[in-house]
């Protein structure tokens, strides 16, 4: 995804998802399956969260089973087995279960492709901004949620929206979302964190209307990577919502950030997209409002965790030069010249004669 910015902690995040220990897994097998009755094949897990069975760290993207029961996810490993009666059902997933288990090159590529990913997700975790800086970002004019619900798709631009498109600067894009958090950083300074985002394209239109770039809403990155939250509530947040977002359903939608907004602030009020709040306290807290904030435009980190989470499931890299990466001796096609030019070079005197006493 993710659509996010380079800011806050740049450092990337513990390499807790090179851990390989999977111990008894046939037992745990049977655990899992015992424990909730039904796993959910997700073929690329949106939030990075723990296994709960062996603890291994789950990036975003890897294929992994969800229990809807227990609200958490499980590796494939720990997960039904082969010779389980419920072998996994998407052949994405049957496929990152047999590479880590019958192909250690091809486990020691996904983890670095995935641990490349959760950098790059870390550097982009959402650019946080700060509740004093009121160039950045502003409360909006509106009665009812529906772009985030996924219930309309376009919101009118008001006084309000047209006043921080006027001010955005080049490279820079307008993030939406609702609800919203002000939550504290290390120094003690608020910070806007709207909890579910998407990222608006230019106004169009007489009257001037916006759509979401995002086919649908996510968690905003900043909530996980910005250092907001202490890391037990970070990862409880993140399995939360790995089961994916009700979009298109109002009234589930509301339940759904509810109790998003419960884990950050236990004292949270029920969240009713249908009655906006204006107005807002200043303080730690989650509000029933809309905003938007700068951001850097995220449509190139967004590409590149999209070609990250490709790259992670293909095995062709045993014929690149990236194989050195991971310890193994690339295995070029005979047929593949490596070094042929696209098109002849036409030379000038003094570089023929450069050429010539290279050669000699």
């Amino acid at each position: 995804m993710a659509g996010s910015t380079p800011l806050g902690d740049p450092s990337p995040p513990k390499p807790e998802i090179l851990k390989r220990e999977h111990h008894d897994t046939a037992a745990r097998n049977d655990l899992a399956v015992a424990a909730d009755g039904k796993l959910r094949c997700l073929n690329s897990v949106k939030f990075p969260a723990p296994c709960r069975s062996c603890g291994v760290y789950l990036a975003v993207g890897r294929s992994a089973w969800w229990s809807p029961s227990a609200r958490e996810l499980v590796c494939l490993k720990c997960g039904p087995s082969r010779r389980s009666t419920n072998p996994p059902s998407h052949p994405e997933a049957a496929k990152d279960a047999r590479s880590t288990t019958d192909d250690p090159a091809q486990d020691r590529w996904q983890r670095l492709v995935a641990y490349l990913r959760d950098c790059v997700t870390a550097e982009a975790a959402g650019e946080l901004v700060r509740y004093e800086d009121a160039t950045r970002w502003s409360l909006l004019d509106l009665d009812e949620e529906s772009l985030i619900c996924g219930t309309a798709d376009t919101i009118v631009v008001g006084e309000g929206l047209a006043g921080q498109y006027a001010t955005l600067s080049p490279g820079r894009a307008l993030r939406y979302g609702w609800p919203l958090a002000l939550l504290p950083d290390r120094r003690g300074e608020l910070q806007v964190v709207p909890l579910l985002v998407t990222d608006l394209d230019m106004p169009s239109g007489d009257p001037p209307e916006v759509v979401a770039i995002d086919d649908e809403p996510y968690l905003n990155p900043g909530l996980l990577g910005g250092n907001l939250l202490d890391s037990a509530t970070a990862s409880e947040l993140a399995a939360h919502v790995a089961g994916g977002i009700p979009f298109g359903d109002a009234v589930a939608m509301s339940q759904f950030v509810t109790e998003v907004a419960r884990l950050i602030d236990s004292e949270s009020a029920p969240l009713d997209p249908a009655k906006l709040d204006r107005e807002i306290e200043n303080r730690t807290g989650v509000f029933n409002a809309a905003a938007v904030v700068h951001v850097e435009s995220s449509v190139i980190t967004r590409a590149l965790l999209e070609e990250l989470t490709e790259l992670e499931h293909r095995s062709d890299w045993r014929e690149t030069a990236a194989a050195h990466l991971v310890g193994v001796v690339p295995t070029f096609h005979a047929t593949v010249r490596r070094s042929s030019p696209a098109a002849p070079v036409v030379l000038n005197e003094a570089q023929e004669r450069v050429i010539e006493e290279l050669r000699t």
